[in-house]
């Protein structure tokens, strides 16, 4: 209702009954989240029931992820070290038969046979070794991401924790607002 300067009006908030909406408590007790967003608000104003606050959660699923792949990871470097190990084992114990045999690997037609042999078992050794240090390598890589995913501070927004929703009385009717920040 249009009111001239300087005359005087008498405004009043009537209530009106209509479907109610999730989220805010009306004076009556009935609930009217969105109230003043397109429809009637059932009592006089609608008021916040309880602050509600928003998902802080961290997601743990990557941080066990990693932390199972590198635990994978670390058996497999234990399993080529032990490898490696006894491959070196093996080759010292032909180096020994070798030796008390009389013989040595260089430029000896006699023991050509062992003495390959005990190059291939030295090559295997090493190769079995540099695969338990990349596993190694690999293994503390993914347990750093996954210590660090777990450590690493989320959005920090001081006001994102909670929606506030609150009744906004006007002349025209009642509305809602919504206060946060993202």
């Amino acid at each position: 209702m249009p009111v001239a300067k300087g005359a005087q009006a008498e405004v009043a908030l009537a209530t009106t009954e209509g479907p109610p909406a999730a989220g805010v408590t009306t004076e009556k007790g009935g609930s009217a989240a969105g109230a003043g967003a397109g429809g009637s608000v059932a009592g006089l104003l609608a008021v916040p029931s309880e602050l509600r606050p928003l998902p802080n959660k961290r997601n743990w699923g990557p941080v066990i992820a990693l932390g199972a792949v590198s635990a994978v990871w670390l058996g497999v470097g234990v399993v080529m070290t032990v490898a490696s190990n006894d491959a070196n084992s093996g080759g010292r114990a032909q180096r020994r038969q070798i030796f008390a045999a009389g013989g040595g690997c260089v430029a000896s037609p006699s023991f050509a046979e062992r003495c390959a042999e005990l190059q291939r078992s030295g090559e295997r050794a090493g190769r079995l070794g540099d695969i338990a240090l990349g596993s190694y390598v690999l293994s503390g890589l993914l347990a750093t991401g996954a210590v660090t995913y777990a450590l690493w501070p989320r959005r920090s927004a001081q006001g994102s924790k909670a929606l506030l929703v609150l009744p906004e009385p006007r002349a025209q009717g009642v509305s809602v607002v919504m206060v946060n920040a993202w």
